[in-house]
């Protein structure tokens, strides 16, 4: 299926399966794309999200090029947190975080949770991204990001209304 100017299948979401224990190469790839993506941040390490779920989207080349992470809020037991989600520069623009963040709700869903949340932080591209997933802004009892951070929920329940093309004439 083309998309614009390439083909999402080129692009391949996985959900890493961790029983084994975390794969050195694997989180060392994640590491380097959170310091390109994210330069400013402490980097999410597998240690200290080990209960997560972690995506990896495979490139063209075969090589990781974006990952995200969800985990069970901390303060909603009906609720999971989008965590991160970083995309390498040269692969954006091609619908990446919102694959990641419906397989990410998919999987949330077959666990019985209702909630979706996150936060971004001065980056409207993802807040555009949330919003066209049905995201919507919300104030916490409880905010638990930066002083700026804008917070999103999104009831997993819900009925999404789907896009309907009207037939050419």
């Amino acid at each position: 299926m083309l998309r614009g100017k390439y083909n999402i299948y080129m692009y391949k979401i996985t959900l890493l399966s961790l029983n084994l224990g975390p794969c050195s190469m694997v989180f060392d790839r994640i590491a380097y794309i959170q310091s390109v993506c994210l330069p400013d941040d402490d980097p999410v390490t597998y240690q200290e999200n080990s209960e997560g779920y972690w995506y990896v989207v495979y490139g063209p080349s075969s090589k990781i090029v974006a990952f995200a992470l969800m985990v069970q809020s901390q303060q909603w037991i009906d609720a999971v947190y989008m965590s991160r989600c970083c995309v390498l520069p040269q692969h954006r623009g091609k619908a990446l975080q919102k694959r990641l963040l419906y397989a990410r709700e998919r999987l949330a869903r077959s666990k019985n949770y209702n909630w979706s949340i996150t936060d971004t932080c001065e980056n409207p591209a993802s807040g555009n991204s949330l919003i066209k997933c049905g995201y919507r802004l919300f104030t916490p009892s409880n905010p638990w990001g930066l002083k700026n951070s804008i917070y999103w929920s999104k009831n997993l329940n819900a009925v999404q209304r789907s896009r309907v093309t009207k037939k050419k004439k």
